[in-house]
């Protein structure tokens, strides 16, 4: 890992120093060591069906197609939509603690939070946003 800093927060920096100390192997270190496929580097292959995994790389006789006939810039698009997706639903319990609690909070069923302005703001109400 060197003696280059790796982590914005002091916490985490001092761990990873720590782990250089103790020669554990990290993330930084793996990263250091692996090289990327030039062809998944840019997004262009393709594992979502089982005939592949398609590797579009071109053959000098025009733009380089799949099997199901999907170009590079097709492939490099459903790859970043499901990388996208992906993350989405990895977090989407935050958003579903966060509902659960405004819900408990509404209720009354929860005294650690409290709603202060009991006006509701609305845009059908006077005074409302707008």
């Amino acid at each position: 890992m060197g003696s280059m800093r790796r982590m914005t927060d002091d916490v985490a920096e001092s761990i990873a120093k720590w782990a250089l100390d103790c020669n554990y192997e990290t993330i930084f270190d793996r990263a250091a060591k692996m090289k990327p496929c030039p062809i998944g580097q840019k997004g262009a292959c393709c594992r979502i069906c089982h005939i592949g995994p398609c590797r579009l790389v071109g053959n000098g006789t025009g733009e380089a197609v799949g099997v199901c006939g999907a170009g590079t810039d097709v492939v490099v698009a459903r790859n970043f939509l499901r990388m996208v997706a992906g993350g989405a639903a990895a977090h989407s319990d935050h958003a579903r603690d966060l509902v659960l609690t405004l819900r408990a909070v509404a209720r009354g069923e929860t005294k650690d939070f409290e709603i202060r302005d009991k006006e509701l703001r609305r845009p059908d109400r006077p005074g409302g946003a707008h």
